[in-house]
């Protein structure tokens, strides 16, 4: 069982279930996920069914303790779900999975830690799960 974990550079702009952007802005942030994701997982060889995490340390509460370019404030775990979709997308671009299927990816989950980062970060862990595909 391998697990591989991959931080996204803090920061990174994230889409929310509430976002209410425009289809241009939406897939200019979706791309740039896509873009950063596959860089950082190019080392990554080739993976069986895996599990995927998706965890959030979210900027502090307080806005003097935050970093002006730090991002969104996700409130809830589910509103990541675009994100996450956008990352294993990516790591499908990069192939560290032949497709997104639920033969590929069993499972995505969403996590809100309960420490925090200045800007925001995104942490992603893929957890190869042993035995064969249904």
């Amino acid at each position: 069982m391998r697990t591989f974990t991959l931080e996204m550079p803090p920061g990174t702009a994230l889409i929310s279930a509430n976002n209410r952007l425009n289809r241009y802005a939406r897939n200019d942030l979706t791309q740039d996920i896509k873009a950063k994701v596959a860089a950082i997982a190019r080392g990554i060889p080739p993976l069986g069914r895996s599990d995927v995490t998706v965890e959030y340390l979210s900027p502090p509460r307080l806005k003097r303790d935050r970093h002006p370019f730090a991002s969104g404030v996700i409130t809830d775990a589910d509103n990541m779900a675009p994100t996450g979709k956008a990352l294993v997308d990516g790591l499908v671009k990069c192939g560290v999975f032949p497709t997104d299927t639920k033969r590929c990816v069993r499972q995505v989950t969403y996590r809100l830690a309960d420490e925090t980062h200045p800007r925001g970060l995104l942490r992603v862990t893929i957890t190869e799960v042993p035995g064969d595909p249904p």
